[in-house]
């Protein structure tokens, strides 16, 4: 059995749980926390302004609302005490009818930020998303909602890059969250180089495993530092990475 892997806050990947990354896979809960984890430990992530919650975030705050139980709310809540008087966002991955979304929450108007990588609307989120959580981080969490549109709730579709097939949106969403909080303005995402950018994320998790420094990945970055991975026959190393591509309507 394999041990869990050290310095990762919201879960305990093992080897397995990352060899999802190494191959056309798609992404399970214990892989996708521990992509969010090397996101938060990103230098120029402010943990202050943008909160980023765990994948089973919405199904906590499902949780709460059926049952009418704040202590599925009381994790989320302990962390968000702590910035209350700065948070601007809240950011989760949506697991829904097997593909993985991005939800990015605006607390202060309470507009719904949502993207994939097939562009889907809304209505392909879950049914009742707004008002769930508009009761939850009202009623347990101490958000005010005072402001938000209730009867329109207003829900902005977030460019994204395409996915071209049925196993790369949990990678899209993590780049998606990763741009979202970062500011980014390109993503590191091509479906034409899937093995490269799959690779990158591989290594990040197990940098992070080892207790290195998160390395910046833009395309002003000055080092260009070996990955080491070879998934499939390929070796892939930063000289040979592709470019980043800009992020499509």
């Amino acid at each position: 059995m394999h041990q869990p892997l050290k310095n990762f806050n919201s879960g305990a990947p093992t080897i397995s749980n990352l060899l999802e990354l190494a191959s056309p896979n798609w992404l399970g809960d214990i892989t996708m926390s521990a992509g969010l984890d090397t996101i938060r430990n990103d230098p120029l992530y402010d943990w202050t302004v943008y909160h980023i919650a765990s994948p089973y975030f919405f199904h906590e705050c499902v949780a709460a609302f059926t049952h009418e139980d704040p202590e599925w709310m009381r994790p989320f809540k302990s962390v968000f005490n702590e910035i209350c008087n700065t948070v601007k966002y809240v950011c989760f991955p949506l697991c829904h009818s097997q593909h993985w979304f991005i939800i990015c929450i605006s607390l202060a108007d309470g507009v719904i930020h949502h993207g994939d990588g097939f562009s889907k609307p809304k209505a392909n989120l879950p049914e009742r998303l707004f008002e769930i959580i508009e009761n939850v981080f009202s009623r347990f969490v101490g958000v005010a909602t005072s402001t938000w549109n209730k009867v329109n709730p207003v829900f902005e579709c977030v460019k994204s890059p395409r996915q071209t097939d049925g196993h790369s949106c949990g990678i899209v969403c993590l780049v998606l969250i990763e741009r979202f909080v970062l500011n980014k303005q390109s993503v590191d995402w091509n479906p034409a180089n899937d093995n490269f950018y799959r690779a990158m994320w591989l290594e990040r998790c197990i940098s992070l495993h080892k207790g290195k420094a998160s390395r910046r990945r833009n395309e002003n970055a000055s080092s260009k530092p070996d990955i080491g991975i070879s998934p499939g026959p390929i070796k892939l190393s930063r000289d040979s990475a592709p470019r980043h591509v800009d992020i499509l309507a």
